[in-house]
């Protein structure tokens, strides 16, 4: 993508809004860069890990066939808004649109003294200075200092930096499976902090879900996001005191699962089992098969071999057996079989566990992404502290903040990710290009 000249657009990360950003920076008629500092068989980002979920509203499947291939395979779902599913609060309006170097960032003014990115002419006000952005990189040739009009950060959040997650999630973040990509550890995000961006969105919230309790500390290429544990809405799950502690049914698990995580580390040792009959293990998603599953013909049984409480895990499983009301259970829909004053309820799909042999699978909390980051405007600008540009700065996917609180639609985040990296893109070489005429 780069000439070998002083690229217009520098962009940092490779991961889908990074590479969307770069593609359309480049169609616009931008030379481009393209920086990423996890090695080539590493690189893609969170995009790697994740499903290839897009989601966005459309009428009917006939808004949907025109962007298939004859050989396309698709899943379809009902929309959910994200605005909906983050407590009310609004998101920024994206309505209008739908690297050859190994690098490590470094303070530019400090070679080597940590992660940094200098702009020209500093934090002080940078909305009002006329003047290229740059980068400080180290690859194997050693460090170089890189200037462009315009940069793009599109690296991430601070997912995989134990030292930021305890320092703005809270007690007991800094231990939780890291699902994605090992290079998300915020260093870019703490630069432009340095140098008066604006800090924005759910800072100590994250997307957080249900893994398998043996998957790997960060993730793994050949494992992907097949160690996500989301069929629990078909049964029960319980904590290692065997009591249950979440509404399992309150909703398909796309609306509800990055936020199963945060409950699951509330739990003693971040542990938890799901619990399954034959009535539904047969519905649990294929990505079960990666695991290792304890199974009994008795929950007396079952609860030895998961190493919990044979009394409290049997009392919890009658209880709840008791509160599931009559109904017809559909595992397609909201179907409304609940509990009766259970606390906490199953909204939903409430079938009483009573058809051995039960199966229980072991789950953790497994983080995806950060929610707070920078604030950026419709154009994918980054905006300092009095709400100025910092010019020739954008940002966009994982970085930027105030898309998503509290909870998270499946799907959302690559969707983000393309329209705001497209739209940095575009923003970027327009000015970059009109640079070369000045």
């Amino acid at each position: 993508m780069h000439s070998g000249r002083n690229p217009d657009v520098i962009v940092v990360g490779a991961g889908n809004a990074a590479l969307a950003a770069a593609i359309a920076a480049r169609e616009a008629g931008a030379t481009v860069l393209v920086l990423e500092k996890a090695p080539p068989e590493l690189r893609g980002g969170n995009t790697r890990f994740s499903g290839g979920v897009f989601r966005f509203a459309y009428s009917g499947l006939e808004d949907i066939l025109p962007l298939l291939s004859r050989r396309a395979r698709s899943s379809v779902s009902a929309t959910g808004g994200a605005v909906a599913l983050s407590a009310g609060r609004r998101t920024p309006d994206a309505r209008r649109r739908g690297g050859a170097l190994r690098c490590a960032v470094s303070n530019r003014r400090a070679p080597g003294g940590g992660g940094g990115l200098r702009h020209q002419g500093g934090g002080l006000a940078p909305g009002r200075v006329r003047g290229r952005a740059g980068v400080s990189v180290r690859g194997p040739a050693g460090p170089a200092d890189l200037e462009a009009p315009a940069v793009i950060l599109a690296c991430g959040g601070f997912e995989a930096n134990p030292e930021m997650r305890a320092r703005y999630l809270g007690p007991g973040w800094d231990t939780v499976i890291v699902r994605g990509t090992a290079s998300s550890t915020g260093e870019m995000l703490d630069a432009v902090l340095r140098i008066g961006g604006q800090p924005h969105g759910h800072w100590s919230g994250c997307h957080a879900t249900p893994v398998d309790a043996a998957a790997p500390r960060v993730g793994d290429l050949r494992l992907t996001d097949r160690t996500n544990r989301l069929s629990y809405p078909y049964g029960i799950m319980v904590n290692t005191e065997g009591r249950r502690f979440v509404d399992e049914g309150e909703d398909f698990s796309p609306y509800t699962y990055a936020r199963i995580g945060r409950a699951i580390l509330a739990q003693p040792q971040n542990r938890a089992w799901q619990i399954f009959d034959q009535q539904t293990v047969d519905l649990l998603e294929e990505r079960y098969a990666t695991g290792r599953p304890v199974r009994a013909e008795t929950l007396a049984e079952l609860a030895e071999a998961m190493g919990v409480p044979r009394a409290a895990l049997e009392e919890t499983v009658a209880t709840f057996n008791a509160a599931a009301r009559a109904g017809r259970f559909d595992p397609t829909a909201r179907d409304g079989r609940s509990t009766t004053g259970l606390r906490p309820p199953k909204s939903n799909w409430a079938l009483p566990l009573e058809s051995p042999p039960f199966v229980a699978y072991p789950v953790t909390c497994g983080i995806t992404f950060t929610y707070g980051g920078l604030r950026v405007d419709e154009q994918a600008r980054v905006l300092d502290t009095e709400n100025k540009l910092i010019l020739g700065l954008y940002a966009t996917g994982e970085i930027t903040g105030g898309f998503f609180y509290f909870n998270y639609p499946a799907g959302a985040g690559l969707m983000r990710g393309a329209v705001f990296g497209r739209m940095a893109g575009e923003e970027s070489a327009r000015l970059a290009v009109s640079r070369r005429h000045t």
